[in-house]
């Protein structure tokens, strides 16, 4: 559980986000634009409703309306469909396997970063002077995952020498 912590922290830090709270779940963490994401560590085996609406109950109280929840072994599928269908908050959902290590710090993993986010003016742009000549990332990747980025979005990966290449998340 510790390494999942420690993931949660650097995934943050990764992001662009500043941690303000860690020393207990859940931890909080800002952007210097205000926004604002906490991310919980579930210990209980089954991931499912009752906890996911306990979750939402504290972010709405806290006024935070993104948040990363880990769950330990695995979640519901009515727990899922709640994380899916909410339009007001954000929440992403990782197994704990997914963040015993950092997936961007293995030395095959090139370094990804946002070019652009999906509706901006660049990325309009971008979208309609390459449209389908540039190859697609897909948002399931754990690299995509792991920095949070969206469908539509632009993303600059650079590989060793240099050698930059433009990914579109579908």
């Amino acid at each position: 559980m510790d390494k999942v912590y420690k993931v949660c922290t650097e995934m943050f830090e990764q992001r662009g986000y500043n941690i303000i709270y860690k020393d207990e779940a859940p931890i909080f963490a800002l952007k210097k634009d205000g926004k604002q994401v906490c991310a919980f560590i579930s210990n209980t085996p089954k991931f499912n409703v009752e906890k996911i609406q306990e979750y939402i109950s504290i972010m709405k109280e806290l006024e935070v309306f993104h948040a990363i929840i880990v769950y330990k072994d695995n979640a519901t599928s009515i727990a899922k469909k709640i994380v899916d269908e909410s339009t007001e908050i954000i929440i992403e959902l990782f197994q704990e396997d997914e963040l015993k290590y950092n997936v961007t710090q293995n030395y095959l993993v090139p370094k990804h970063e946002l070019a652009y986010e999906k509706d901006s003016k660049e990325a309009s742009e971008f979208k309609k002077k390459y449209s389908n000549k540039y190859p697609t990332l897909s948002q399931y990747d754990p690299v995509s995952r792991f920095y949070g980025f969206k469908t539509g979005d632009i993303v600059k990966v650079t590989r060793k020498g240099g050698i930059i290449m433009y990914r579109i998340v579908k």
